[in-house]
């Protein structure tokens, strides 16, 4: 009994939150060299329904000890952060070992750049962007931002 009681409110939790959002799938986000020679990484967007105002924007990098790890598992997440007026971008990057950190901090960087450049078209605010991450997610958002060699003030 207990089991069916503990399914039914994952069904309903899903349902709920996936009712506040709208998931666009699978977006290239790269444009230089800093594709792999295996499948290209996309990104996940999760868009508040309410499109009257620009909202929040968060940049959420899936960990995974670097060759490991899939934006897909984060979708709850995503959906999450939506329902609660974030526009929610999750990036997938090439894992180890077709990728060394370098590349993969690379390609977080051009989503983080393709974020400001599009995400207005996703009712997301371009001035307002926020970043955080899950273990290496964490690390290559570190890197992204700390390292003038990625990121550069403009």
């Amino acid at each position: 009994m207990k089991s069916i009681r503990l399914a039914a409110s994952l069904v309903v939790a899903v349902f709920v939150t996936s009712c506040s959002s709208v998931k666009h799938t699978d977006i290239n986000y790269l444009k230089s060299e800093y594709s792999a020679s295996t499948e290209e990484p996309t990104l996940n967007i999760f868009q508040p329904k309410d499109s009257t105002k620009q909202h929040d924007v968060l940049i959420f990098v899936h960990g995974g000890n670097w060759n490991s790890g899939s934006k897909n598992t984060y979708s709850v997440l995503g959906r999450n952060f939506a329902k609660n007026d974030y526009v929610t971008i999750i990036p997938g990057y090439t894992l180890s070992p077709f990728a060394n950190y370098d590349t993969m901090t690379q390609q977080i960087t051009e989503a983080i750049l393709w974020t400001k450049e599009n995400i207005a078209n996703y009712g997301g605010n371009p001035d307002r962007i926020f970043l955080m991450g899950h273990s290496a997610g964490g690390h290559l958002i570190a890197l992204a931002t700390m390292n003038p060699k990625y990121l550069k003030d403009d």
